[in-house]
């Protein structure tokens, strides 16, 4: 739990230190800030469906598949949230709460 803690607030006061707790909607917009044009947001709970989907937009025969990696990730988000303090879930809100808008993902009562 202080790992977490320690990370949320060296990424409240260092954001994108690192690629890998970037909100990931930085990664959707071009150098100056400008959204960039999207067509299709894959998940891994649905990444056989979602590379069906981007095959089709791009004109591939037969789709890609995604294996069994969808799979070993279905049903898994989330869960870490109910072992988390409520001030550790506010602490991710705050860092994360681009991606919670830009993605629409479900904010977790504790934020709201």
């Amino acid at each position: 739990e202080r790992g977490v803690a320690a990370m949320l607030d060296y990424t409240e006061r260092r954001p994108c230190w690192d690629e890998h707790v970037c909100e990931q909607w930085r990664f959707l917009t071009d150098r100056d800030g400008r959204p960039i044009r999207v067509d299709l947001l894959a998940d891994l709970a649905t990444l056989d469906q979602d590379l069906e989907r981007f095959s089709d937009i791009v004109g591939l025969h037969p789709p890609l598949r995604g294996g069994d990696a969808g799979q070993r990730n279905r049903g898994s988000r989330g869960k870490g949230a109910a072992r988390m303090t409520d001030d550790l879930v506010r602490g991710v809100c705050r860092v994360y709460w681009g991606d919670y808008v830009a993605f629409r993902f479900p904010v977790p009562p504790t934020c709201a």
